[in-house]
């Protein structure tokens, strides 16, 4: 096998991968059926990627790493552009959205199946894939919520933590929904549900501390 078949095999199996778990999910999407979408046989998996785990694992890879990396250019562009002050609200919550748009842009006609697969992966029960994806976004994330905590003083640490976190359920939540599926299969459309989860989670990162009447 040449170095460019052993590639295409892998592509092939990858984007098989990313098919079937977008379509059933990580448990049900079965080696023998992601093998069988790829026209390769077990062995194949065997050999590029060791097990299942590590195969979801390089599919989660090929949009976490661009991700991360643009995630990370957009905060130090944005501290560049606004020091000595914080970068504004907007400009992190654009920093923290952005990148996965222009990532799954880069899959060209597989972005709407990148994108489901993607969601999927964010939400799988299997704790090897969170712990990869939590560190692969370690240090964007460090770096957006701590400029969150700077632009919103007045918001406790806690409460900041939940809105970060929600506003990222949000976004994955936009990107597998159903009905925002024809937004992803033109760049125009991904602009616009980009630009809408950064106004509405810019909103919620910006909103006055929750309080709770006795």
């Amino acid at each position: 096998m040449t170095p460019a078949d052993a590639t295409d095999t892998k592509e092939r199996i990858l984007d098989a991968a990313e098919d079937l778990v977008g379509e059933c999910g990580c448990d049900g999407a079965s080696v023998r059926m992601i093998t069988e979408a790829a026209g390769v046989n077990i062995a194949a998996v065997n050999y590029h990627f060791g097990s299942k785990e590590e195969l979801l694992l390089a599919a989660s890879d090929r949009i976490s790493t661009a991700m991360n990396d643009e995630r990370i250019r957009m905060v130090r562009e944005a501290e560049e552009q606004f020091a000595p002050d914080a970068p504004p609200i907007e400009a992190l919550t654009r920093a923290m959205i952005e990148p996965a748009f222009r990532a799954l842009s880069q899959a060209g006609d597989r972005a709407a199946t990148r994108a489901k697969f993607a969601a999927r992966i964010h939400t799988a029960p299997s704790e090897a894939l969170q712990a990869r994806i939590h560190e692969c976004f370690r240090h964007s994330a460090a770096l957006i919520w701590d400029h969150l905590r700077e632009a919103c003083p007045g918001v406790s640490e806690e409460e900041m933590t939940w809105r970060y976190h929600a506003g990222v359920t949000v976004m994955i939540t936009a990107i597998a929904g159903i009905r925002n599926a024809k937004a992803f299969e033109t760049e125009a459309g991904r602009r616009q549900l980009s630009e809408r989860l950064v106004t509405f989670v810019s909103a919620g990162f910006a909103a006055p501390p929750t309080t709770v009447d006795d």
